[in-house]
């Protein structure tokens, strides 16, 4: 399915802040190709051209800027400090400090809470197995549902959500091992295994506008990159943390592709827990935007959900 004008701006700027500073490499390319599927042919397609940014911006009203601002926003900071460059790019787009303060809170947040888990070591490894498989299912499905969300503004809270459920699983997965990482180790290990994760938050929220697309690219995104961040995690712990990174690439990729089929075989179980949950997750996200809520309350009552 091709993008239309304005869609296709947008990812074309989106695309052109990730090549800026390397975000975009090959292993990242191809872990959005996976995880994008039938769609990718679009994304392979941007990654080659050369962008004018004014043309492409001079193509989209207020709306569509602010849209795209908050994509490009979470690309710049989700894994640390902006660029010059990227900063500069930022405010080409939207240059409203009261959208980034925002933002940056919400992020900031995200990146600094870790829910405490209360699992303890099992030696039993049959035991230990099935509920690490289940953990990591009851945490995918819920990432998946947030990640679904298609509201606009509240949309990319929602996506933050992911990182918080993904980091909470891992941390969960080490208990059941006996391990306790703390989240700057956590935070490490998702990045080495899965690469910029505000690349993929970028292109999970600016999908939600792309007529045809909608919240699907979310869903099955969230899903499977929480999925093969499972089994991988899985993985690790079990050989001691002694895997290297190119090991834990690799095994991401291939989980990856079992997370789609995964999704595909469930899609009707976790479309009625997006019933379920839903109106939840949205009130949540509204609560934690209008400052009603910590990001640590809101992390919380995000990870009670899964039960």
């Amino acid at each position: 399915m091709s993008l239309d004008r304005k869609s296709l701006a947008q990812f074309r700027v989106l695309v052109a802040l990730a090549k800026v500073d390397g975000k975009l490499d090959g292993a990242e390319e191809e872990a959005l190709t996976a995880m994008l599927g039938d769609r990718a042919g679009d994304l392979s397609d941007l990654v080659a051209e050369s962008v004018e940014i004014d043309e492409e911006l001079a193509l989209l009203d207020e709306a569509e800027r602010r849209r795209l601002y908050q994509s490009a926003f979470a690309l710049a900071y989700a894994d640390g400090n902006a660029s010059v460059h990227e900063v500069s790019l930022l405010k080409k787009i939207l240059p409203d400090p009261g959208e980034h303060s925002t933002l940056g809170q919400v992020l900031g947040e995200t990146l600094d809470t870790l829910v405490p888990g209360r699992i303890v070591a099992t030696a039993d490894p049959i035991q230990r197995e099935m509920e690490i498989t289940e953990d990591t299912l009851k945490y995918s499905t819920l990432a998946a549902v947030a990640g679904a969300m298609p509201l606009p503004g509240i949309g990319i809270i929602a996506d933050l959500a992911v990182i918080a459920i993904q980091t909470k699983m891992v941390h969960d997965i080490g208990q059941h091992w006996g391990h306790n990482m703390d989240r700057a180790a956590i935070r490490a290990f998702i990045g080495g295994v899965a690469g910029s994760a505000g690349l993929r938050i970028a292109i999970n929220n600016l999908s939600r506008f792309v007529p045809g697309w909608g919240s699907a690219v979310g869903a099955t995104t969230s899903f499977a990159a929480t999925y093969a961040l499972g089994i991988v995690a899985q993985r690790y712990f079990e050989a001691g943390r002694g895997l290297d990174e190119s090991e834990l690439k690799s095994l991401f990729a291939e989980a990856s592709r079992r997370g789609r089929d995964t999704f595909a075989a469930k899609k009707s179980e976790i479309e009625a827990l997006q019933e379920a949950h839903g109106p939840a997750l949205e009130d949540l996200a509204r609560r934690l935007q209008s400052g009603q809520l910590t990001r640590a309350e809101y992390d919380a009552a995000i990870a009670s959900l899964r039960d």
